[in-house]
């Protein structure tokens, strides 16, 4: 089993306080696409505060057409399903690491995880003693 590496920064496997192993970045980063659909301002204290509304697609290809839509006012930030950008598809052997964001967009793929219980330097995070999994469970009904 390898990992490669789909995050923009170089990250290690920690052991405790010791790194195992080392797996740099490989060039392509996996991504949550987004469009702004709609920009509008709220007023705090005092303040006019630009607000956009974002909406998150299944495939870059199907991006909402959202003039006539109806967005619910509730949310500051719409979102309505995800899409990725750079993803490849999946190899025999090949965990894909990725950010939390973006696993919790990919739940349909067993070969994507994350760093979780993370190793900081200085707040950025440098490697995990875990690699995470999102796990969906089905609803009740």
């Amino acid at each position: 089993m390898s990992l490669r590496n789909l995050t923009p920064h170089d990250f290690a496997l920690y052991d405790g306080d010791n790194a195992v192993l080392e797996v740099p970045r490989s060039g392509l980063v996996c991504r949550i696409g987004e469009v702004y659909t709609r920009r509008s301002t709220l007023d705090i204290s005092g303040v006019t505060a630009p607000v956009g509304d974002i909406v998150q697609n299944t495939t870059s290809s199907n991006v909402p057409d959202t003039s006539g839509g109806i967005i619910p006012s509730a949310h500051l930030t719409d979102l309505a399903g995800n899409y990725v950008t750079a993803f490849p598809d999946p190899e025999p052997d090949v965990l894909l690491l990725v950010s939390r964001l973006s696993a919790m967009t990919l739940t349909d793929r067993v070969d994507v995880v994350f760093p979780a219980d993370e190793v900081r330097d200085g707040g950025r995070i440098v490697g995990c003693r875990t690699l995470g999994r999102i796990v969906v469970l089905p609803q009740e009904d």
